[in-house]
């Protein structure tokens, strides 16, 4: 059933309204009808029927609009109709409805809503042919309910009410008209960015207001951080002024109340201090702090008791060369600050979308399909596939590198043969040497204290032996001849043992005194000053000579990581593959080039404590200039070919197949 309502006077509804004030600074000059004023507000909605009712005493209409002279229709049983005009009225909450489909995604919809200005009157409007979707319609109730507040807050009201407060003249002599309050709805609400969110705000709240700075602030993992303030396009957090007002609004947000200067009586002692900091350095004359809560989910349940929202953050509004009516500002910017809820908490609450940060990104990719930079765009593009196929499949060379020194190929260390004092040194640095050559004189006085009791004993027995050999042929002997024959074998025997424990002794006097083991050069420094009167045991290394004129040969550590690249690059043991090229650290202009002879097979302990193979590589260049022996090197190894990303990569992937995955799995 179609319900037909029309205005009880359609053709001159100002003869029972009256007239209502401007309300655009421009049009001071013409009054505006609750007819041209329907007019306006839907025209925000894109509605093409609108009926405008008072509620004081039952529903009167006192304007209509249409496309056509006929009145407006609402699809749907007079009952009904008057039913949902009633719960309206009674909860005061703005409803929408889908009163007819014409597509699949297309409806006719009706919204209705309560106004307060002293009269009570509804808003009704219809839009025809709407495009249906969830997220576009929590957006036209959410404006549509703004528009209500702008009723309240723009202007006298449409059905005669009492001016509200808000429209007295603002601070820069202009009060909220609707085109004001379209504008800073729509740039505020525009964005779900927290950073363009709380920009718009700062923004148009200042200019809104006719106040000096609007500062609005966020809450971050607990703290109050300062996230625009109008007329700057970023925040200098190491401002002195910044920090002040930064601690000292959320010293004030703590106590989730708002807070107007110069109204500070009974102030805690943390507030007043932090507030005096603040005003010492930006000489503010009027300021107010008014908390921003989380918007509170919507309800079905007009009973409930509301539930007060955590803090998301605060705004702080100044004025530096007045003090201000706490009476006058405080309704329009209580009304602007709601707004805020609704802006900062939507874009709050978007950021804490899986990935966000990663949707963005994608997002912002969109303009690149546009016609303008898809010619650049599928360039690039073409680009960054070619890169990553040269890095999946462009064929390199691949090496491991290690650090290494040059040593001759023919060199021994120099032993001790036995524990003793070294005694003397009879060579230099750099003196050269012959094999068999005495090198270090040592000293051992137990040693030589063995040696002289021995050949005292030795002395004692002979001398003794001398004696009983004489016995046998005195007349006067007190002994028989056959005791006399037992004494000379058994001094005779003891002689023997005393002289071979001699040479024994002899034999090793002759390893105190210590020879090179081949021709060459001793390499080590500065002997004297270490071996000289010093107690060093068996087998500790004195010195080294080296054939320094002969062949050289690099000695590299690998590292025992990288061992199974070069694992893989050995061919049945054959090492004639692998190639070493390296830079001599004294002189990087020049690389030289070898081949690996020798891998050892059990793994050291490098000097820095890291587990090492040892690799020897002989020298392919002739013209290498050696100064010193044990000159460091930076070397690497050939070790076949693999991708470039492999080259670049395979030290990270070797990390987290260590670290990562295997730990995991």
């Amino acid at each position: 059933m179609k319900l037909v309502i029309s205005s009880a006077n359609p053709q001159n509804p100002a003869e029972s309204l009256g007239r209502v004030p401007t309300i655009a600074p421009g049009d001071k000059t013409r009054s505006f009808t609750p007819n041209d004023w329907l007019t306006k507000v839907a025209s925000l909605f894109g509605a093409q029927a609108g009926i405008l009712w008072d509620a004081t005493i039952g529903f009167r209409v006192v304007a209509t609009l249409s496309q056509d002279d006929s009145p407006p229709a609402v699809k749907m049983r007079q009952e009904d109709h008057e039913r949902m005009l009633a719960d309206v009225l009674q909860n005061g909450k703005p409803i929408l409805l889908q009163t007819r489909y014409t597509d699949s995604d297309r409806a006719d919809l009706l919204l209705v809503g309560m106004f307060d200005v002293g009269t009570v009157g509804l808003v009704e409007l219809i839009i025809e042919n709407h495009t249906f979707d969830q997220g576009g319609l929590s957006s036209l109730e959410r404006r549509f309910r703004d528009a209500l507040q702008l009723i309240t807050v723009s202007h006298p009201g449409p059905l005669g009410g009492t001016q509200s407060v808000a429209g007295q003249q603002s601070p820069n002599g202009t009060p909220f008209d609707a085109q004001e309050l379209s504008t800073f709805l729509k740039l505020v609400h525009s964005s779900i960015d927290l950073s363009l969110a709380t920009a718009n705000f700062a923004n148009e709240s200042r200019r809104m207001l006719g106040y000096d700075r609007v500062t609005v602030l966020v809450q971050r993992g607990g703290k109050q951080q300062i996230f625009a303030i109008s007329g700057q396009a970023s925040v200098n957090r190491r401002s002195n002024t910044t920090k002040r007002l930064e601690k000292f609004a959320a010293s004030v947000l703590k106590t989730g109340q708002a807070f107007w200067f110069p109204n500070t009586d009974d102030l805690p002692t943390a507030i007043r201090k932090s507030l005096d900091d603040y005003v010492q350095v930006s000489q503010t004359r009027s300021l107010a702090i008014l908390p921003i809560r989380k918007t509170s989910d919507a309800t079905d349940d007009p009973s409930a008791t509301p539930l007060l929202q955590p803090l998301i953050g605060g705004i702080v509004f100044e004025v530096f060369e007045k003090t201000w009516n706490r009476s006058n500002e405080e309704p329009k910017a209580q009304f602007l600050a709601s707004h805020a809820e609704h802006a900062i908490g939507n874009a709050l609450q978007h950021q804490q979308i899986f990935l966000y940060p990663l949707w963005k990104l994608l997002g912002r990719t969109k303009a690149l399909t546009q016609p303008k930079y898809l010619n650049k765009t599928l360039i690039g593009l073409g680009l960054v596939v070619a890169v990553v196929l040269a890095i999946c499949f462009w064929p390199v060379n691949f090496y491991v590198t290690a650090d290494g020194m040059l040593v001759p190929s023919t060199y021994k260390p120099v032993f001790s043969n036995l524990k003793a004092e070294v005694q003397q040194v009879l060579v230099h640095h750099g003196d050269p040497v012959k094999k068999g050559q005495a090198l270090v004189q040592m000293a051992s006085p137990e040693h030589e204290f063995r040696v002289e009791e021995l050949q005292s004993q030795l002395k004692t027995a002979r001398q003794r032996l001398t004696i009983v050999e004489d016995q046998r042929y005195s007349p006067t002997r007190d002994k028989s001849a056959t005791d006399i024959e037992e004494n000379i074998v058994s001094l005779r025997t003891q002689i023997e043992s005393l002289e071979a424990q001699l040479a024994i002794l002899n034999k090793i006097t002759d390893l105190l005194t210590v020879y090179s083991p081949i021709d060459g050069q001793v390499i080590t420094w500065d002997l004297k000053y270490q071996l000289k009167n010093r107690v060093v045991g068996e087998g500790v290394r004195l010195m080294e000579v080296a054939d320094i004129g002969g062949q050289w040969m690099i000695e590299i550590n690998l590292p025992i990581r990288r061992q199974g690249h070069l694992a893989r690059a050995i061919q049945n043991g054959d090492l004639s593959n692998l190639k070493v090229s390296f830079l001599l650290a004294a002189d990087t202009s020049k690389r030289y080039s070898g081949r690996v002879v020798e891998i050892s097979d059990v793994v050291s302990i490098s000097s820095d404590n890291r587990q090492v193979i040892k690799i020897r590589a002989t020298i392919d260049d002739s013209d290498i200039t050696i100064d010193q022996v044990r000159s460091a090197v930076s070397a690497k190894i050939y070790c076949g070919k693999s991708s470039l990303g492999y080259l670049w990569f395979s030290d990270i992937g070797e990390f987290f197949q260590k670290h990562v995955f295997f730990p995991l799995f």
